[in-house]
């Protein structure tokens, strides 16, 4: 047996045929699967995700644990030294460095991970999240690749041992289709006592399935980006090409399916290397590590937040992006948030967007008291009169009257929204696009009719 775990109702080991025949007949057997191997799923990132304005406003994921599964980290980086709380290593065949540092790295992934989260940003750039605190799980080789079970073994030793961590990220990927019984179970569990897990799509350009372990639904799996204009990127990890890139454009080689929770910059992600310095990566590697790291600002901002409202709160607020996954057929295009860190800055009792409804009624998940609406976006309701009630006289008539393009004479910037993107709610218009349309504002306005923020 190689592992009884603790909190995980489950085991792994070495069995024989007979073995397995007699494990299959017990009727306390629920699942029994081979274990898979899997790998590393491998700075203008943080102002397009508004990290600094939030850094100005000062959170900075003080008092946060995130727990990183990887392939360790560069124990004494100046950026990082003084972010470790602890160190944890599982390697199944041995090779665990030795000493007072188990979770020495050894490859450079799980370090350049690390700084993303919580970099100092004396050498490298500063992390998302530059004072949340690492626990460090060394649960890749030198190689880049491990099993699915020390990547459990990890995850139980946090659901058993480790209760303050509150935010587990795993930027690891496999080939292996879901389900995965016992991560599954584990992943469960910690979003169950509210710790809540960020995991990697997958580099392999896969645009109708996500693998073990970004399947996993009670998980967060993130999607890459670019963060600027790199030129044209051909052939990395896959045979897919960009052959242009721009700020928000999601890579042709993030895996994705109509399950992916978020997007996040992925290309090309400089942060700390192994040996104190730098390096640059790209991968949905780097995109989970961000999002976790929003996650972590928004911990220290709302301490109590369960990981369901953490959620609901990073999805209404990401920016909209859209992967064109066939080219010129729009029926193809899947939308998804990319995440925006102001979400920590939101209060409940604010109102952050000035539209006249407070942050905590646009989280709300009830249309008629101005929920399903991102408070960061002033241009998703149509309340033309300021009463906080959308009706047909001091609303929607303004909008149909103002029909035409800027230039028109009935034209009013004012009452200029674009077309909500493919799949999005009603409340989710956009920033003003030049022309009082049909599609976009007056049946956007229309479909708000007895909306409210009153009260």
């Amino acid at each position: 047996m190689t592992y009884r775990y603790q909190a995980v109702p489950a085991i792994a080991g070495r069995v024989s045929n007979d073995g397995l025949k007699q494990l299959a007949g017990r009727p306390d057997v629920v699942d029994i699967a081979i274990d898979g191997w899997g790998t590393a799923a491998t700075q203008q990132s943080a102002p397009l995700i508004h990290a600094t304005e939030v850094h100005d406003a000062g959170l900075t994921g003080e008092g946060v644990v995130v727990a990183v599964l990887d392939s360790g980290a560069d124990t004494d980086h100046p950026d990082l030294a003084g972010d470790i709380v602890y160190e944890w290593c599982q390697l199944s065949n041995g090779d665990c460095p030795g000493g007072a540092h188990p979770g020495e790295d050894d490859n450079g992934h799980g370090t350049n991970v690390t700084g993303l989260i919580t970099s100092d940003g004396l050498v490298a750039p500063r992390g998302i999240a530059p004072d949340a605190k690492i626990a460090v799980y060394k649960i890749l080789g030198s190689s880049g690749g491990g099993f699915f079970s020390d990547w459990l073994a990890a995850l139980d030793d946090i659901i058993a041992d480790h209760p303050e961590v509150d935010v587990v990220n795993m930027s690891l990927q496999s080939g292996v289709p879901c389900p995965s019984t016992a991560l599954t179970m584990a992943v469960e569990t910690l979003r169950a006592r509210g710790t809540s897990t960020f995991i990697a799509a997958g580099n392999h350009g896969n645009k109708d399935q996500l693998n073990v372990p970004a399947c996993i639904a009670d998980a967060f799996s993130v999607g890459a980006t670019y963060d600027a204009d790199v030129g044209q990127v051909n052939g990395w990890k896959t045979s897919c090409s960009d052959v242009t890139t721009r700020a928000d454009q999601v890579a042709c080689w993030s895996d994705s399916d109509p399950t992916l929770d978020l997007l996040a910059p992925g290309a090309r992600a400089t942060s700390t290397g192994r040996g104190g310095g730098t390096i640059t990566y790209n991968g949905t590697s780097q995109a989970s590590p961000q999002a976790a790291a929003v996650a972590a600002l928004l911990l220290e901002a709302f301490p109590g937040l369960s990981v369901d409202e953490l959620e609901a709160r990073l999805k209404a607020t990401g920016r909209l992006v859209t992967d064109d996954l066939q080219g010129g057929n729009p029926g193809t295009n899947r939308t998804t948030p990319r995440i925006d860190a102001r979400v920590a800055l939101l209060h409940p009792d604010d109102d952050f967007d000035g539209d006249g409804c407070r942050n905590g009624q646009e989280f709300g998940d009830d249309p008629r008291k101005g929920g399903l609406r991102n408070p960061l976006n002033p241009w998703d309701f149509m309340d033309v009169n300021g009463d906080r009630v959308i009706n047909v006289f001091d609303d929607i008539l303004p909008v149909l009257f103002a029909f035409g393009p800027e230039g028109a004479g009935n034209y009013q910037a004012s009452l200029d929204r674009s077309p909500a993107p493919p799949g999005a709610e009603p409340w989710r218009q956009g920033p003003p696009d030049g022309a009082i349309d049909l599609a976009g504002d007056i049946l956007g306005a229309a479909s708000q009719f007895g909306h409210s923020c009153a009260g």
